[in-house]
């Protein structure tokens, strides 16, 4: 008991799951009032033999509630500002992100042209890259590295902004990002269209009105994320996983590629009328085209891409 004040006190104990302290606090103070008053109880000059323990604790609770209350308006102080520096530490990196990235961009843009390119004959898409291919390998490092580190809405904020500089678009995307940690990402009212992101671990992701027309996404995870609105017109999405996904108003064309897309079993993809605002239940066989090969699983373990697939290139 004595050592489990100890690290109450020094606030050590139970720091990164702050229910525990909560709930040792409590017994802590209980099984304190319970020795005190059996101790107390034990002197007949103090009047006190006939209290029981409730009387104890009814005598207690007004400065229980005091210290649970300190307790707890010092656990919402630290997690407040546990908040405001994780967020500004968030803005920091994504605003020295984009800082490189434009020192990059500015250093090709003032190099001579004939410094701009590789060795050997250059080709028109060569001609027309924004980075040379030392720059390419620098934007990739950092964009991964960064990506790694940064929420979900920040994480949307970099992709946007890649795609909107042409970066990482088909055919050869100037920034390769596959295998790239997409997690949670949130994109909203987006133009993502032509983009080549392969192996893409977009789990959790929420996506709302983006348009993927003609996009290359081959075995990207889709795993629980919830897509609203998003158009995969033309899209190449083979292989990809798609359990336990939501999916709300998907457009897809003939030229959708979903060959062996794993969906979770009972997948049915929800469609709403704009005219009658009404609600629709498509199953796959009404999604997808008829040739179109699938996995339904009830497990997410037999989703995951075997090492064989995950080897392969598009």
């Amino acid at each position: 008991m004595i050592v489990a004040a100890i690290a109450l006190m020094s606030g050590e104990f139970g720091s990164d799951q702050p229910w525990i302290k909560w709930v040792l606090s409590g017994a802590f103070s209980i099984l304190l009032v319970i020795i005190i008053s059996n101790w107390i109880s034990n002197f007949k000059w103090s009047g006190f033999q006939k209290k029981s323990f409730w009387d104890w604790l009814q005598l207690l609770i007004v400065p229980l509630m005091l210290a649970f209350a300190a307790f707890y308006l010092n656990y919402v102080s630290e997690t407040r500002d546990k908040q405001i520096a994780e967020d500004r530490k968030q803005q920091e990196l994504l605003k020295d992100y984009f800082s490189k990235m434009q020192t990059l961009i500015l250093a090709e843009k003032t190099l001579p042209k004939s410094n701009n390119k590789p060795t050997g004959s250059p080709s028109l898409d060569q001609d027309k890259s924004l980075l040379s291919q030392a720059s390419q390998d620098i934007a990739r490092a950092l964009t991964l590295a960064v990506l790694d580190e940064l929420d979900g809405p920040r994480k949307g904020k970099v992709i946007t902004y890649l795609a909107e500089s042409n970066l990482i678009n088909k055919p050869k995307p100037e920034i390769k990002l596959d295998r790239a940690n997409l997690q949670d990402i949130v994109l909203q009212d987006v133009d993502m269209g032509g983009v080549k992101i392969n192996k893409a671990d977009m789990t959790r992701a929420n996506l709302t009105d983006v348009s993927l027309i003609n996009a290359d996404l081959t075995l990207s995870i889709f795993s629980s994320a919830t897509l609203q609105k998003v158009n995969f017109s033309g899209a190449t999405l083979d292989k990809s996983n798609f359990y336990n996904t939501k999916l709300k108003n998907i457009t897809i064309s003939t030229s959708s590629k979903f060959q062996n897309v794993c969906y979770s079993e009972g997948t049915k993809f929800e469609n709403t009328e704009d005219d009658k605002n009404q609600i629709t239940w498509l199953k796959l066989t009404d999604f997808q085209n008829p040739n179109t090969n699938s996995r339904i699983t009830k497990t997410d373990r037999w989703c995951k891409p075997t090492e064989q697939n995950l080897g392969q290139s598009k």
